[in-house]
């Protein structure tokens, strides 16, 4: 589970700031540029990607990507970060979870899922950093990422109408979202036909 951990208007102690430039590594080679905004499958990362024409030459430029953290609201509510602004994700434990967490990049954005009692998406916020080490557990994997990673993020916007997991479950426009097949997995991307759905259910429009 992510654990958020208030750190109010400051960075993780310790850790740099990285801009974005990351954003262009594992940009897939000759898509096709008139594909505006397609989603694609990063042959690199082996997860969604989207991509856009960028320039004259036909390279390409990476869409932002929307993903799903899951959060204790006893522990730590969408109502704190809110009150709080900006905080760091981290204590994610999982193979899969870390992963993801890897894959985050600065400008993203991410829905705020309430788990425990409510099981709802309850608002959004933007991701305000690339992934970074967990300075309490440094140490990078063998292609260089961070082993533990952690990534700051802010507010943006609390749902309108917060959508539950059983509203999801009954809704086939849901099929095939790991928030249903895997329900144990606390950071995901949120593929781009269920992130426009989330935002037109839930009220939170582009945030």
């Amino acid at each position: 589970m992510v654990l958020l951990k208030g750190k109010p208007g400051g960075c993780v102690e310790g850790l740099p700031s990285i801009g974005r430039g990351a954003w262009a590594l594992n940009r897939p080679q000759n898509q096709d540029p008139q594909a505006v905004a397609k989603s694609v499958r990063d042959p690199v990362i082996g997860t969604i990607a989207r991509w856009k024409p960028a320039g004259p030459r036909g390279t390409l430029a990476r869409v932002m990507t929307t993903y799903l953290l899951k959060t204790e609201p006893t522990t730590y509510s969408y109502d704190n970060l809110a009150r709080d602004k900006k905080t760091v994700c981290d204590g994610v434990a999982s193979p899969a979870a870390l992963a993801n967490t890897r894959r985050v990049h600065k400008g993203d954005q991410a829905f705020v899922y309430h788990t425990g009692d409510e099981k709802q998406i309850v608002g959004l916020a933007s991701i305000a950093s690339e992934a970074l080490e967990d300075p309490r557990q440094p140490g990078k994997t063998p292609d260089g990422a961070p082993k533990f990673a952690v990534f700051e993020i802010r507010a943006l916007k609390k749902a309108a109408r917060p959508l539950t997991l059983a509203a999801m479950k009954a809704d086939k426009r849901f099929a095939g979202f790991d928030l249903l097949r895997l329900p144990r997995l606390s950071v995901m991307p949120v593929p781009p036909e269920h992130d426009r759905l989330i935002r037109e259910l839930t009220g939170l429009g582009d945030g």
